[in-house]
């Protein structure tokens, strides 16, 4: 019989079956003390008899949800949410006593799940049974077996939800009461209302195992939870109808594992769209809430994303590789957003590509412009070219015919008068008679010899001789004769032959320069000056007051200027003196003064102003008409006579002479000399000594001086007169089409300024003008302004080259090849047609020898623009190489019409084409060996001589230096003359400096080894032994620091050759340690090793270079041979890293930064002090 009962422990209320022992025991295991059967319970029981319900509280804990207050009972108790694979959650329990009672809950999740705290290993009780007792369980059994198929299977994604299973206790069911919402009345359901819904229930269970469709079966269930009339009855449906909707899960997940598949592999095939319609055909068995057909859309719509992607794909990759890079990036915008990371890392290829192939197409577009315009503009260039070659003819034989006719009128003339030309004091030529004229050269022949000379280098009063051979001459003789006075710097002359040009040809007015701009130009002195190089003479003969302005009185001393009398000094002080203006001379001081004949005592003096501050004058007092003189020093309050009181013999010219540490004076025939430290300053002094308080005056005919300048003085003092100069006599060409006559042309890539803002453009244009201002005034603030506007430039805008290439005219102005040839090659890098940078990077490729390279860089240069002057210079460099001197010629003509206005291509185009001419030796021999190629007008047996000395002592530089010159190196050309005129005239041909301060020099450009014949042999091979390293270096080190080219060079000039062999080498350069110690012991403080190992040329030469000259021998002889050799692998690791290619701070930092630099110096001072000669 069934009977109801209600447990103590857990609270539970339910039906059971009563055993044949009669004990009752719930389905925790505890006893029931209390059983009734269900019809007591329905025969009016008081409430009092009823069972204790649980608490409240102690429900609602478990639960996780309170019981409604009332429920309908027309629906089941069914989840919340019924998604495919998703199992109901279970809170746990949360009561003190671990109850596992569940009362169901619609928002959490099915009905009777169970509580995961509750023991796994606890065997349920005999589940609820309706009439038919064992008969309904097993019918129960049976059904959930053949709707599950023997097992369930998992989800979807989650966990199947917790079910009873033989091994664990089913789920708890909600306790029984008297007031049960829905269907379960306030006193409970009677017992004919449960024996219906325990019949319905058998009646469904059967129905249920004859029954197919799964939503019939549903629907069937649904409607007996609708009939359930308790809460207790509604869960046995819930049950049912929960395990019905897990079978339809398992077969709707095979289903849907089925379709996967399919798709995946038809996916995998690429058949996408295919993958996309399984997907629609997918049809779930049972699906209320659509989650199973909403998943498999999903899938479907992802296919169809990727499918849209595709074909959205290949269209971006069409566009892309057609260069329809808006279109692409339009498409790139409506890419689907399920389109997943591939996508995102695509477009990120994509968009770089774009990115790339617009610079790519901008600098395509913008190298097709360039060349568009260079196409445009060749046939102007074009005709530039065959003007200027049929100009350059013209002029050539106009030229031939002037040079004839004044070349017989000048031969004429010194035929029947001979010349006198003293070019110096001690150098003055007699009998002189010009035999050619060429140009801007003449031909002089005396008695002992002959040599081309430029006319512009002869003494002034010597071109008197031109004026007359003009007295038959054509208005274009009188113009070229004018325009050789202008170099000559004879004003005068040269505006009477413009205006006699004038007279015989009023056509010609418009080709003559404007002599009142000319004169206007800044003049560094009044007096007669030349300048060749940095090497500065100039002289006063008084012919005019205005001389005198080149003259500074000290306070209450007069100067006058008297033509006819000479320079008048005068005052009543003791001494009334007046100095000649400041010049800033380096070395090679010489100072003469012809005094006039007066009783007045006249004084002739120099002031050197040392390093350390302190001074010393060095003074003559002659009297001229008593033919007397002496010679006093004073320092300080001290003063030492040098010369006493005494007679002199001669013309009574007073000389100061200073040279590499050694002051000369001399009076007449007589001469003194002695050391005297270097100087930083030199003041030269003329004045007169006499009594004091009585009028003094002292009369000089004749003041000279010259000597070594410091670069950018005279850069400073000429640049006004040259750039006037270049300007008007560039006047005739004109037509040739250069606009500027000042300032640097513009650049072939300037044009691209105009796409740029208007604040780059200016940023650019007072770049180029710094540029221009530090090429006319070479000073380091006027560089470091210049350089960071163009770095700041060429960062900002990596695809304009100009401001690169203007880097590199800067480095290769201050003698830095490796990093002016950088720049060069970044210039080419950023816009390939670039014909300036490619002009100037052939030029750099000649200064190196490399001879393929400069050839194929002018033809690119030239190919662009056929009328670029710098690239047909360069070919000249490049034929002369070659041996076609003629055509090489008619390059440098052609260059120069091409750039009228470019003084400094000019003068290069000049001086190569003087190097193309030739020494001008009446008789030239030569003398080759393995490495070299001797020319010179010495007898052939000395020149052999010679031959072999060089042959010998370059071993020795590959000795000293580690090093050896590249394979294949042509034969090095060396010209050596026979007096020192005709070495000073030739190196001013080539070089535009006579270099009267040197022996000897090596040239890069023409890569020419340059001495003369000294009468000294020693000091004639000496000579050599330095400048052939030079020439060594070249070949392997070509940007070797200067400090370390000129000592080394020093060093191997004190070796000592026998039998073609080196006897001693190390020598102690007996003039250099002189030189170096006394500075030292006046103070002059030498420079640190890390400063001079640093040092660029320009620093180097401009910085009391002889003693820079001593410091840097003394430190490679210290190195080889100072602590017993201890720094000679210092040495020579540091020479390896520059010939590997370091530059001169990083081979320092590697070598000789690394040791204790402050101690060597020390040890090296120490060294110098102890040497001897």
């Amino acid at each position: 019989m069934l009977i109801r009962y209600a447990c103590s422990k857990c609270g539970y209320q339910g039906t059971t079956v009563l055993p044949p022992d009669g004990v009752v025991k719930c389905r925790c295991g505890a006893p029931v003390p209390a059983a009734r059967k269900p019809s007591q319970a329905a025969s009016g029981r008081t409430a009092a008899e009823a069972p204790a319900r649980p608490p409240a509280k102690a429900v609602e804990e478990d639960s996780g949800a309170k019981e409604p207050a009332a429920e309908s009972s027309a629906a089941p108790v069914r989840p919340a949410s019924r998604e495919p694979g998703r199992g109901a959650s279970a809170t746990p329990s949360r009561a003190a006593a671990g109850a596992s009672a569940r009362t169901p809950r619609p928002a959490a999740g099915r009905a009777g799940a169970r509580d995961a705290s509750a023991p796994a290993k606890r065997k349920p009780p005999v589940p609820w049974l309706v009439a038919g007792g064992i008969g309904a369980a097993v019918a129960l059994a049976g059904l959930i077996a053949l709707v599950t198929g023997g097992g369930r299977p998992a989800s979807p994604k989650r966990a199947a939800p917790a079910r009873a299973t033989p091994d664990e206790t089913p789920p708890a069911a909600p306790p029984r009461t008297a007031a049960v919402p829905g269907s379960a009345r306030e006193g409970g359901a009677s017992d004919a209302e449960l024996k219906a819904f325990e019949k319905k229930l058998a009646d469904t269970l059967a129905r249920l195992k004859t029954m197919d469709g799964i939503d019939d079966k549903v629907a069937l269930a649904e409607e007996l939870g609708r009939s359930a009339p308790d809460v207790q009855s509604r869960h046995e449906a819930t049950k049912i109808l929960n395990t019905l909707e897990d079978a339809a899960d398992a077969e709707n997940e095979k289903r849907y594992r089925s379709v996967q598949e399919k798709a995946a592999a038809l996916a995998g095939e690429g058949k996408l769209p295919e993958a996309a319609a399984a997907w629609e055909s997918f049809q779930p068995v049972y699906d209320r809430r659509g989650s199973w057909k909403s998943k498999a859309a999903g899938e479907r719509e992802a296919l169809l994303q990727r499918i849209a992607w595709e074909a959205r794909r290949k269209e971006i990759e069409e566009a892309v590789a057609q260069g329809r890079f808006d279109e692409a990036e339009t498409l790139m915008g409506r890419i689907p957003a399920g389109a997943g990371p591939e996508a995102e890392a695509l477009a990120a290829g994509w968009r770089k590509r774009i990115a790339e192939a617009r610079k790519a197409g901008d600098a395509r577009k913008a190298a097709e412009s360039r060349r568009a315009r260079f196409e445009a503009g060749r046939p102007e260039a074009e005709r530039r070219i065959r003007e200027a070659r049929a100009e350059v003819e013209r002029e050539a034989k106009a030229s031939a015919e002037r040079d004839a006719r004044l070349a017989g009128a000048l031969k004429d003339l010194t035929a029947r008068a001979p010349l006198r030309i003293p070019f110096t004091k001690d150098f003055v030529l007699e009998s002189v008679q010009i035999a050619g004229f060429a140009g801007d050269r003449v031909k002089l022949v005396w008695p002992q010899g002959e040599m081309d000379y430029p006319v512009d280098k002869l003494p002034a009063h010597s071109l008197g001789i031109f004026e007359q051979a003009l007295k038959t001459g054509s208005a274009h003789d009188y113009l070229h004769v004018g325009k050789l006075f202008l170099h000559c710097r004879q004003l005068d002359r040269a505006e009477a032959c413009f205006t006699r040009a004038v007279q015989i040809d009023a056509s010609v007015k418009p080709l003559c320069p404007d002599m009142a701009r000319i004169r206007l130009a800044t003049q560094p002195f009044r007096g007669d000056y030349r300048t060749a190089g940095n090497h500065l003479t100039v002289s006063w003969d008084f012919d005019a007051a205005e001389e005198g302005q080149d003259f500074l009185p000290d306070a209450q001393v007069k100067v006058d200027a008297l033509p006819g009398t000479g320079l008048r000094v005068s005052g009543e002080m003791p001494t009334p003196v007046c100095r000649v203006k400041d010049i800033p001379f380096l070395d090679n001081l010489r100072f003469w003064a012809v005094p006039g004949a007066s009783e007045v005592n006249h004084l002739v003096g120099a002031r050197f102003i040392r390093p350390d501050g302190s001074d010393a004058l060095v003074y003559v007092v002659i009297k001229a008409s008593a033919r007397r003189f002496l010679v006093n020093k004073q320092e300080g309050r001290q003063g030492t006579p040098l010369v006493a009181e005494k007679s002199y013999d001669g013309d009574g010219t007073v000389k100061i002479e200073y040279a590499e540490g050694r002051l000369t004076v001399s009076v007449g025939k007589e001469s003194w000399s002695g050391m005297e430290a270097g100087f930083t300053n030199v003041l030269v002094l003329l004045g007169a000594a006499g009594p004091p308080k009585t009028a003094k005056q002292a009369d000089f005919r004749q003041v000279g001086l010259s000597g070594a300048v410091e670069p950018q003085w005279i850069l400073k003092q000429l640049a006004a007169y040259q750039d006037v100069l270049v300007a008007e006599l560039g006047r005739e060409h004109r037509a040739v089409g250069d606009a500027g006559e000042r300032g640097f042309p513009p650049l072939s890539l300037d044009g691209e300024l105009d796409a740029m803002e208007p604040a780059v453009q200016q940023r650019y244009r007072s770049a180029v003008g710094g540029v221009e201002a530090f090429y006319k005034k070479p000073e380091a603030e006027v560089l470091k302004k210049a350089w960071e506007s163009l770095d700041a430039l060429a960062r900002e805008h990596p695809a304009f080259a100009p401001p690169v290439y203007w880097q590199a005219r800067i480095a290769e102005r201050v003698h830095s090849r490796a990093r002016a040839e950088s720049f060069c090659r970044e210039a080419v890098r950023r816009s390939g047609d670039f014909p300036e940078a490619l002009a100037l990077l052939a030029r750099l490729h000649a200064e190196a020898g490399a001879w393929a390279e400069a050839g194929s860089a002018v033809d690119k240069a030239l190919a662009l623009q056929p009328d670029l002057a710098e690239a047909r210079l360069v070919r000249a460099r490049i034929l002369l190489r070659d041996g076609k001197s003629a055509e090489a010629l008619q390059e440098t003509a052609l260059a120069e019409r091409l750039a009228p206005f470019d003084a400094d291509l000019r003068r290069r185009s000049r001086m190569l084409r003087n190097v193309i001419r030739g020494p001008g030796w009446p008789r030239e021999r030569t003398v080759e060996t393995a490495h070299f190629r001797v020319r010179s007008d010495l007898p052939k047996e000395r020149l052999k001589a010679y031959a072999e000395e060089l042959e010998a002592i370059r071993s020795h530089y590959a000795a000293v230096t580690g090093l050896e010159s590249k394979p294949g190196a042509e034969r090095v050309d060396v010209l050596l003359f026979n007096t020192a005129q005709g070495y000073f005239g030739y190196v001013e041909f080539a070089s535009g400096d006579r270099l009267e301060h040197t022996s000897g020099c090596f040239i890069s450009w023409y890569g020419q080894l340059i001495f003369f014949e000294n009468a000294n042999a020693d000091e004639t091979r000496a000579v050599m032994y330095h400048e052939g390293l030079h020439r060594f270096l070249y070949d392997t080190i070509p940007d070797a620091p200067i400090w370390l080219q000129e000592g080394v060079a020093e060093y191997v000039a004190g070796t000592r050759l026998e039998g073609g062999k080196v006897a001693e080498a190390g020598l102690v350069r007996a003039g250099r340690l002189q030189n170096l110690k006394m500075a030292l012991r006046h103070g002059w403080k030498p420079l640190a090793f890390r400063v001079i190992m640093n040092e660029t040329r320009g620093q180097f030469y401009s910085l009391f270079a002889p003693l820079q000259y001593a410091q840097a021998w003394s430190m490679i002889h210290f190195f080889r041979h100072g602590e017993e050799g201890r720094y000679a692998g210092l040495l020579d690791a540091y020479i390896r890293r520059l010939a590997a290619g370091d530059d001169a701070a990083k081979a320092y930092d590697t070598t000789f930064g690394k040791e204790n630099i402050d101690e060597m110096q020390k040890q090296w001072l120490k060294y110098v002090d102890a040497m001897k000669a």
